[in-house]
């Protein structure tokens, strides 16, 4: 009996096999010449070879955890902890993993707020960091600042990351939040970060947004219930 694949399964099979193709690879062609000629290559070249397989792999295990979360997101089975979360301290990690991963970009928190901490899942906050952080480094030229910051907004902490990309028009402003919504399908991606990112904040009991900056670029930001005292 032949089985009909869904377009919904189709598509999310489709994302998965175009997004973890170039990580694969690049590990595959690093892992091949370490086991060919380890004895042939410089430690240098050793050490950056070891550092492209970590880093493509901690990409791949991103990519999966994004999925199975939008996964979840969308059958009502993700479970969040609802705990006092540091957001300065998850925030001076997420800027350590992104400098990781794209160490020619210049990633800044001016004036992050020592102490700053919020209502939610520590895990998934980190999640929503990362891609937004991601997302900036994606769109926005090399050699821009990204810039990130903590302000209080009320009840709420809201965390902006600025960049100086081409920005966004009105109408897309929501559309980059839905599904497999990729504006420029030039750049790598499943097009489902931005969209996991709404869920779990709203699920954090927060919100979540884009807007115009000044003199150009985005600035995606999201908002969290403040700890409580």
């Amino acid at each position: 009996m032949v089985r009909v694949v869904r377009t919904e399964e189709a598509d999310l099979m489709s994302v998965l096999a175009h997004d973890l193709r170039a990580p694969l690879t690049a590990i595959r062609g690093a892992a091949t010449l370490l086991v060919q000629a380890h004895d042939q290559i410089p430690a240098e070249r050793v050490e950056q070879l070891l550092q492209l397989i970590d880093r493509q792999a901690t990409n791949m295990a991103d990519r999966i955890e994004d999925l199975l979360v939008a996964a979840k997101l969308g059958n009502g089975s993700l479970r969040l902890a609802d705990e006092d979360v540091d957001l300065a301290d998850l925030l001076a990690d997420a800027l350590d993993g992104t400098r990781a991963r794209a160490p020619d970009r210049r990633v800044r928190a001016p004036g992050t707020v020592d102490g700053a901490a919020v209502r939610g899942d520590s895990e998934r906050i980190a999640q929503v960091l990362r891609v937004l952080l991601d997302n900036a480094t994606r769109f926005s030229p090399a050699g821009t600042p990204i810039e990130v910051r903590l302000t209080a907004a009320g009840r709420l902490i809201r965390t902006e990351v600025r960049d100086r990309g081409a920005g966004l028009a009105a109408p897309d402003r929501e559309r980059v939040f839905e599904p497999f919504e990729r504006l420029d399908p030039a750049q790598p991606g499943t097009g489902m970060g931005l969209y996991i990112a709404r869920g779990l904040v709203h699920a954090m009991g927060g919100e979540v947004g884009v807007e115009p900056r000044a003199g150009g670029g985005s600035t995606f930001w999201f908002a969290l219930p403040a700890a409580s005292k």
